[in-house]
Parts: C-alpha cells; sequence; structure tokens
C-alpha cells in the first residue's frame, strides 16, 4: 500500500490584533487513494472559495461520494467538496496543539479504513451485479451476539453525542464568562487610567498634581514678591521721610534768577550745606524747576540762603533758596502709597491662592487614593478573574475536543457493528436505526 502523506506548515501571527496559532495543511501523496482531496469542505458561496468552511477529514464515504473539484461540485449543485488543503486556526497554543493531533489520527484512520475497504469491503469489480449469499449460514448464536453488540454500541454512540453537546454548552459558557470578564477588565482600566493616567491618558490625578506643584511655585514667589516689595518700601519710607523727625523731607526751591548748577547724580546721598549754617542730605532733585529734596539735619534753611554740594573737591551743585517747603512729599511718594496699597490687595489675593493650593492638594490626596483603590482591584479582583476565565476557556475546549473524538471513535464502533451484522445478515434492518455520520 502507499502511503498518504500530508504536509504542515505552522505558524504563529497576530489576527486582528489576537496571538493566533494557525495550521496550513496539505496532502501531498494521495497513496491508493484516487485523489489527494481528503477534507470536507462546505460550499457556503459558489463563487467565492474563501467563504468555504471545513467540515472534517474525510472517511471513506466522502472519499467514493464528493467531487475533489470545486467547479464540478459546483457544476452538480452539491454542497459539499473535497479539498487537498485546510487550513486551522485557535488563539490557544494548548488548543493548536491538541488539533494538529486530532487531525493527525484522523488521517491515519481514513488510510487505514480506505486500505480495509479496498482489501476486503469493496467487492464492486468482483461482483458487479452483487454478491449472493444463502442462508441460514453460521450460528445463529453469534448473529444475536453481534446484533446486541450493535445495539450497545448506539448506546455508547449517543451516550458520546450526549457528553460531546454538553462539553460544547460548557465551552461556550466559559467563553462568554470570559469576555464577561475582559469587559470588566478593560471598565476598570480605563476608569485607572482616567484617574491616574495611562493609555494615551492623561489623567486627573497627574493634572492635579501639576496644577498643585505650579500653585506652590506660585505661591513661593509671591512669598518672595511681597518680601522683595517690604524691603523696597522699608527703604523708600528711609527716603521719603526725614530719619529723625519722621516728617517728609524739606523742598527747596532755587531763584530763577540767581545763578544754577544742577547737583548731577553723584551728589545724591551727599550733604547740602547753606550761607546760614544748615546742613541736610540730598535725596532727590528735578533740574526743570530747581527743586531739591532733602533732609533737614541741621539748622534751618531759609530764603535767600546760598546752598551748594561741597565740592569734592570743586563745586558740584550750587543755587540761591526762594521759597522753602516743610514736610511735603517728593513726587515719587503717589508710588509709595499705591505700592503700599498693592501689596495690600496681593497679599489678599496671596492668602486666597494658598487656599486653593490647599484645596487642589486634597482633591490630589483624593485622586491618589481612588487610583490605589481602583489598581487594587484590577490587580486584586479583575486580572485574576481574567485569567481564571480564560483557564477555565483552555479547559473546557479541550474536553470538547476529546469529547469530539470520543464521538467519532463510538460512530466508528457503530459502524464496525453494523457491517458485522450485515455481513452475516444482509437483509438485516438495524435496530435502532444507524446514527447520521457526525
Amino acid at each position: 500500500m502507499a502511503n498518504i502523506q500530508i504536509n504542515e506548515v505552522r505558524t504563529v501571527k497576530y489576527v486582528g490584533g489576537v496571538q493566533t496559532f494557525e495550521i496550513f495543511v496539505t496532502c501531498t501523496g494521495k497513496g491508493d487513494l484516487p485523489h489527494t482531496g481528503i477534507f470536507v469542505h462546505k460550499i457556503l458561496d459558489s463563487r467565492n472559495s474563501l467563504d468555504d468552511e471545513f467540515q472534517r477529514v474525510a472517511n471513506v464515504a466522502d472519499i467514493t461520494t464528493y467531487e475533489a473539484d470545486r467547479d464540478e461540485a459546483n457544476r452538480l449543485h452539491a454542497e459539499y467538496w473535497l479539498s487537498s488543503t485546510v487550513t486551522l486556526a485557535y488563539t490557544e497554543i494548548e488548543v493548536a496543539d491538541q488539533a494538529v493531533r486530532i487531525l493527525s489520527d484522523r488521517v491515519n484512520t481514513l488510510a487505514t479504513d480506505w486500505e480495509t475497504y479496498q482489501a476486503s469491503f469493496d467487492t464492486h469489480e468482483e461482483y458487479p451485479g452483487g454478491r449472493d449469499y444463502t442462508f441460514p449460514t453460521g450460528d445463529p448464536t453469534y448473529i444475536e451476539e453481534v446484533k446486541a453488540d450493535y445495539v450497545t454500541a448506539v448506546a455508547a454512540y449517543d451516550t458520546a453525542v450526549t457528553d460531546l453537546a454538553t462539553a460544547t454548552e460548557d465551552y461556550t459558557d466559559a467563553t462568554t464568562a470570559l469576555s464577561s470578564a475582559n469587559s470588566e477588565l478593560s471598565n476598570w482600566t480605563a476608569q485607572y487610567n482616567l484617574i491616574h493616567g495611562g493609555g494615551g491618558e492623561a489623567g486627573i490625578y497627574n493634572q492635579f498634581s501639576f496644577a498643585n506643584t505650579k500653585f506652590d511655585g506660585l505661591y513661593d514667589d509671591g512669598s518672595n514678591i511681597v518680601s522683595s516689595i517690604n524691603t523696597f518700601l522699608s527703604a523708600l519710607d528711609q527716603i521719603i521721610l526725614a530719619p529723625n523727625s519722621g516728617s517728609y523731607l524739606v523742598r527747596l526751591t532755587m531763584n530763577s534768577a540767581e545763578a544754577y548748577t544742577s547737583p548731577g547724580p553723584s551728589s545724591i546721598g551727599k550733604t547740602v550745606t547753606s550761607s546760614g549754617g544748615a546742613t541736610g542730605v540730598l535725596h532727590y532733585y528735578q533740574d526743570s524747576t530747581k527743586e531739591w529734596w532733602v533732609t533737614n539735619e541741621v539748622g534751618t534753611f531759609s530764603a535767600n540762603q546760598t546752598v551748594l554740594v561741597p565740592p569734592v573737591p570743586g563745586s558740584v551743585g550750587a543755587g540761591t533758596i526762594q521759597t522753602v517747603s516743610k514736610f511735603t512729599p517728593v513726587p515719587y511718594y503717589s508710588i509709595y502709597e499705591a505700592l503700599k496699597a498693592a501689596k495690600v490687595s496681593f497679599v489678599g489675593i496671596l492668602n486666597e491662592a494658598e487656599i486653593a493650593s490647599g484645596q487642589i492638594a486634597s482633591g490630589l490626596a483624593y485622586c491618589d487614593g481612588v487610583s490605589i483603590a481602583t489598581q487594587s482591584i484590577i490587580q486584586g479582583e479583575k486580572e485574576p478573574a481574567r485569567d481564571a476565565a480564560q483557564v477555565e476557556v483552555n479547559e473546557k475546549k479541550k474536553i470538547q475536543l476529546d469529547a469530539t473524538a470520543a464521538v467519532n471513535v463510538a460512530y466508528d464502533a457503530v459502524i464496525t457493528a453494523y457491517d458485522t451484522v450485515k455481513e452475516v445478515c444482509p437483509d438485516w434492518s438495524p435496530d435502532p436505526p444507524l446514527p447520521a455520520q457526525p
């Protein structure tokens, strides 16, 4: 006997983002079969062979019944045809591995059955018009025994079919439970990502954290600004108010008809002397109006006195007093008052910002707590539930495959028992009737 030969190409790839284990099987040697078409396919769309649905590895009846040419099968309006190739795809490696073993068993069974069929069962060539038997023949007791064996085989087959239905239902329930577990895990993961970030989402927690950091930085900057304002105000206060009397600076307005020399920027902070013996410190001057503001430290400045900033060396600034205005603010006093008012307002805003920063920090802590709780549920409940559901699916699929194999074995036993009875009782009508091929 020439052996049937098949070639298997096993690959793993992603199909629609899902890891898929694929087996492409080709019958490369037909042995004693009439052709290499050993895989039964159901034609769903006569115009599109890609829609064909794999049914099973062929048995002897398939080989002698169906066409191995799809076009010829379509011409005959056949529902099934025999292909030399089949592609099997599974998402679980254990299931794929088991399926390969079962397929190999089926091919082996076909080869063995075809050998038996040609060697002893098929009498068409030897007896084209059929073979005659004369009865009674054989042992009646034996006949009853083989009939009883047939009944037992049918009962075992019915049990195997029931077990397969139960296994299929259990597998369906397990896949439904896995889908539900995956959905639950996805929903909780989405909530975690929404709160703490992940999966391309920024996360409320991260936004809170960013805002909290910025508020802390702004508050620190604001505190530094207030400190700087206080320092500046203190220094400005020393300029505007006379350090000894606590009153405003004395303003000396020079006689425009008399000679006048600008003191210049280098004179600020230097001593001013008058012909009347008064002295002070120059804090500010304005040449356009010939005005000097000084801190009056010794004596009294009065009209018609000449004043100057002593030479260092040489006369730096000089003029004759026309009027003296005591306790008058310098021109930038208004800035001083406005800055004090602005500081009060800014401190109020800063205090409100501190409160807001505290509220943000509370929100941050709350979000952190929720995200930790959510992650705990994901890792402690949802992921284990999904993993357990996946294990259950794998186990139920293996049980279903085993049950499918058991149905085929039981059916083969029925056929064997049927053929044994028919061999001795050609006119026998089976009771119960011969089951349909699974």
